[in-house]
């Protein structure tokens, strides 16, 4: 079978993504990887006696993850702030692609100023304001 290596393009950090050798031509990595970030690859052969040295490395390949339809992973609670203190609201969510992410209150879309901040990480949406008001 083969040992499929990995490594983020730009440094040398190698690492096996697979558990058990990988016996057929195509090998989907499941952990790990992060959607949209450049990777090189290279194999090694593996036997009983042991592995071999790994193959020529890949040309950088960009992960791809599957589409999946938005859903948020958060249940509803009350969340009171003394007014001046700041307020941050994080809300993990899972969506290929990437959404677009609004923030709403009494029915009207937030938008970034000074003392707002809005944030869209890969898993993680946030909203901060740094000072509240009534």
């Amino acid at each position: 079978g083969y040992h499929v290596e990995i490594c983020e393009a730009g440094t040398e950090k190698w690492m096996r993504i697979n558990s058990r050798p990988v016996k057929e031509l195509k090998y989907k990595a499941v952990e790990g990887i992060l959607p949209d970030k450049d990777y090189t690859l290279r194999v090694r052969a593996v036997n009983a006696i042991g592995a071999s040295d790994p193959s020529e490395i890949s040309e950088n390949v960009v992960a791809k993850d599957s589409d999946c339809n938005p859903s948020i992973e958060v249940q509803a609670q009350d969340i009171t702030v003394v007014e001046g203190e700041k307020l941050s609201i994080q809300v993990p969510f899972r969506a290929v692609p990437t959404p677009t992410i609004s923030w709403y209150k009494d029915g009207k879309e937030l938008k970034a100023d000074d003392r707002m901040t809005k944030k869209c990480a890969y898993t993680l949406a946030s909203l901060e304001i740094t000072k509240s008001v009534h």
